[in-house]
């Protein structure tokens, strides 16, 4: 009798935020980043036409990647990448 264990990759989850260095949730984003340290995130999948509160997930992860972008006349903004740690989240039916 042989159990086989595999080590499944949760994976990463990248999104965008308009980016100023003296607003308290960028300040925070680049603090997780610098630490190292996993937070706890939700991704809510809301419903199509608006109607109802949608399905969330939630899921433990670090801040791996944060990259800036700034374009003349527009916001700085920058992309984000999570990776997660653990259990991704999904929900099962």
């Amino acid at each position: 009798y042989t159990t086989l264990f595999r080590s499944v990759d949760p994976g990463s989850f990248e999104f965008g935020v308009a980016y100023d260095p003296g607003d308290a949730t960028s300040q925070l984003l680049s603090n997780l980043l610098a630490s190292g340290a996993t937070a706890n995130w939700q991704l809510t999948f809301y419903t199509v036409g608006g109607g109802g509160s949608g399905v969330s997930e939630t899921f433990l992860g670090y801040v791996e990647t944060m990259g800036r972008e700034i374009k003349r006349k527009t916001l700085v903004t920058a992309t984000i990448g999570i990776h997660i740690v653990g259990s991704p989240g999904y929900k099962l039916s």
